[in-house]
């Protein structure tokens, strides 16, 4: 049973490992959309606790 787990394991890790090397540039632009949206959305909220108080 360890041992299945540690082969699991170890392909996860190849399959992180190797998008990581050959698609991640594909999907950068999607990753800086994603955090500016999600940082527009945080600064909205926090401006908006603040106007309530």
């Amino acid at each position: 049973m360890m041992e299945s787990m540690q082969t699991i394991g170890k392909g996860i890790m190849q399959g992180i490992n190797q998008f990581i090397d050959n698609d991640l540039q594909d999907f950068m632009p999607l990753f800086v959309i994603a955090a500016v949206v999600l940082a527009v959305f945080l600064i909205k909220k926090i401006i908006q606790k603040i106007k309530t108080k």
